[in-house]
Parts: C-alpha cells; sequence; structure tokens
C-alpha cells in the first residue's frame, strides 16, 4: 500500500493545474533612468580674431573662463599671446601677456593704441615657456580700451634692450569681453 500512496501522491502533483506549477512572472523592473549627459570639459567660442575658451575640471563646480589672442609671426610660430579673465576683485579683469624669455625685466609691457600707451603689465614670472606680464583693472577700464580701436599693439625690450613691437588686433575683443562676463 505504501507504494500505491506514493504513486497516488505522485500523480496528484503532476497532474495539478498548470498555474500552480508554472514559475510566478518577476515583477517589472522600472527602467533605470539614463545618466545626466555629460557637460564638456572645454569649450571655444570664436570673437573676431579672439577666443573665449571656457574649462570644467570634474572636481569643480564653477566653470573657469578667459579670451585669448594669441599672436604667431609669418612662419606660423607663437610669438606672443594676451588673455583676459577674471580678477580677483569683483568687476575685474586680469590682462595677462605671455612673451618669449629673452626679455629685460625690468620694463613693461605697454599696450599701445594709436601710440599711445592705454596698459602697463607688469612681468611677474618668467617660465621655459615664457616671461609673463599682468595687471587687474576694472572692467568698465578694459571695455574702454576694446572700444578704441581695431588695432594695438605690445611693445616690451627683448634683453638686448632693443623695443620688440607685436601687432594685437582688437577686432572681436568687445563680443568676447561680452561673452565672458555671460559665463
Amino acid at each position: 500500500m505504501k507504494a500505491g500512496a506514493s504513486l497516488a501522491l505522485l500523480a496528484a502533483f503532476y497532474c495539478a493545474p498548470a498555474a500552480a506549477q508554472s514559475p510566478r512572472p518577476a515583477p517589472p523592473v522600472p527602467a533605470a533612468a539614463p545618466p545626466p549627459a555629460p557637460r564638456p570639459e572645454r569649450t571655444t567660442a570664436s570673437y573676431g580674431d579672439w577666443t573665449l575658451r571656457c574649462e570644467q575640471p570634474a572636481n569643480l563646480a564653477e566653470r573657469s573662463c578667459e579670451v585669448a589672442q594669441p599672436i604667431m609671426d609669418a612662419r606660423g610660430q607663437p610669438i606672443a599671446q594676451m588673455v583676459v579673465k577674471r580678477g580677483t576683485e569683483g568687476g575685474s579683469l586680469l590682462v595677462s601677456v605671455q612673451v618669449a624669455t629673452n626679455i629685460s625685466l625690468p620694463e613693461p609691457v605697454q599696450l599701445l593704441i594709436e601710440d599711445q600707451t592705454v596698459l602697463t603689465l607688469t612681468f611677474r614670472r618668467c617660465l621655459p615657456r615664457g616671461c609673463f606680464a599682468e595687471v587687474e583693472q576694472r572692467s568698465a577700464d578694459v571695455f574702454g580700451i576694446a572700444r578704441r580701436g581695431e588695432a594695438a599693439k605690445l611693445e616690451y625690450r627683448d634683453a638686448a634692450g632693443a623695443l620688440v613691437s607685436v601687432p594685437m588686433p582688437l577686432r572681436g575683443l568687445v563680443a568676447a569681453l561680452e561673452a565672458l562676463a555671460r559665463s
């Protein structure tokens, strides 16, 4: 009889309704939200002869932007660069110039428009890639300089004391500075 009871139990198990034997369907898994689109770490925009460059390192919440104008010689080699970015004091801009290392340190860099000095920049440091002169100015003063003309020039003395004059186009600088203020 035991064998018969076992057979009956097995028959009952295999003959049970199909719903009882099939596994339950898994509950639907909610779709994961797509990750936010990554923000570009570096962006650029051109304004005439000037370029607005912005960078946002992954570990910082705030972008760092600057307006730059590299100056090349006839062979396409860089000879100078002017950069404008936000200053340390509210409403100010830091104007920097990079030139070759062959300079006379006591002499500042002068930015001239129509042969009038509109900005004087003091050399702060020299590195293997160039020497850097800078000045912090009120934003309104820098905008005023940018509106004075389409062309300027940088002048400084080389190590031998000779005057070096580098053309500095201003075309697009006002628009680039306005974009910098918005960034």
